[in-house]
């Protein structure tokens, strides 16, 4: 029985802790040996059944001497780490260790151009990984041809089993589920709902999550005076049944890697609207008026308007939800786990 060491900063609510929380569960269900390494605990978490190892780490350098020791002690036959400044330590911890080590980049890469040296670090220490795993081929050409040779693309998988849309039990809500952070640009999402609601009063607009932007964001609603149709929810581990019950999903994310709540949106199978952001996760899978919208970013107006085209044209709505569920198929759980345990 080999086994796997994955590392996260944290088990939250975000899209790279929804990942690996599902290949880590499915990779025990298979039959290896997992345990978890969170160099953070926190309050919102996903449904895990694979032992975690917490520890409360002070600093970086704690967080790299601690890992170290637990890969020693653990023995594992292949490490992987979630995230760009995880990756970075997790390298840095296995150094002649005699284990193989994969990492996993979860956003655009090219956003630490403004920060040069990080930057530049991160493309030196990734050289020495065993693999890196990306969203996206353009993601993947973001790195020195050294660490592109040893880079692999895999898409996120989709749990299976979540409940489908239907089209007559739909209420008249828009939702959106995320990390309430600045790369999500919520409030072009709130402007563009703001347009819509003067048309189609009867809707409402739900955002599920948490982040740094959540006060900005309610302070945004309460300039408005959206208060009475724009809600901001907590984190929710079951967001599938609610998303099931809604008119559409819309995402007006400025980058993202590959967004995890459009793959399980389209997964649900109802209209799905994203921008199409760097670094080109939507458009790999939505093919623009055949199973979702994709929308330029930052266009306000745009993004109302097809909001609209979804409310006012019953077809049309019907069609893109019946196209966008087939991605079920491609990104099953069993079919992207199995990329997984191929690089151990």
């Amino acid at each position: 029985m080999k086994k796997v060491l994955f590392v996260a900063n944290k088990l939250g609510g975000g899209g790279a802790e929804r990942v690996l929380t599902l290949v880590a569960n499915e990779m025990e269900t298979m039959g290896y040996d997992v345990s978890i390494v969170v160099f953070h605990k926190c309050s919102e978490k996903y449904e895990n059944s694979c032992p975690e190892i917490y520890y409360s780490f002070k600093n970086d350098i704690s967080q790299i001497l601690g890992l170290r020791k637990i890969i020693r002690a653990q023995k594992p036959d292949a490490v992987i780490a979630f995230e760009y400044f995880v990756n970075m330590k997790t390298i840095l911890a296995a150094v002649g260790m005699g284990v193989k080590v994969i990492i996993s980049e979860r956003n655009n890469p090219y956003i630490l151009r403004s920060q040069p040296l990080k930057y530049v670090l991160r493309n030196y220490l990734y050289g020495f990984a065993d693999t890196l795993v990306c969203q996206t081929k353009d993601a993947k050409a973001a790195f020195p041809l050294r660490v592109q040779k040893k880079s692999v693309v895999i898409l996120n998988p989709i749990k299976d089993n979540v409940p489908r849309w239907n089209y007559e039990n739909a209420n008249r809500t828009i939702i959106n589920f995320c990390r309430l952070e600045k790369q999500k640009n919520i409030p072009m999402l709130i402007a563009a709902f703001e347009i819509v609601y003067k048309k189609h009063p009867d809707y409402t607009l739900e955002i599920y999550g948490s982040g740094r932007e959540e006060e900005y964001i309610k302070e945004i609603v309460r300039q408005k005076r959206l208060e009475h149709c724009v809600k901001l929810l907590p984190f929710c581990p079951n967001i599938h049944e609610i998303a099931a019950k809604c008119a559409m999903f819309v995402s007006s994310s400025d980058f993202e890697g590959l967004s995890n709540s459009m793959l399980e949106a389209m997964a649900i199978g109802m209209p799905v609207i994203c921008t199409d952001c760097p670094i080109g996760g939507a458009r790999m899978v939505i093919n623009n008026g055949k199973n979702g919208l994709l929308i330029p970013v930052g266009n306000v107006e745009k993004l109302a308007e097809a909001i609209n085209k979804v409310i006012e044209n019953n077809r049309f709505a019907c069609d893109l939800a019946k196209e966008s569920v087939l991605i079920s198929k491609k990104l099953s759980l069993q079919n992207i786990v199995k990329k997984w345990t191929e690089l151990i």
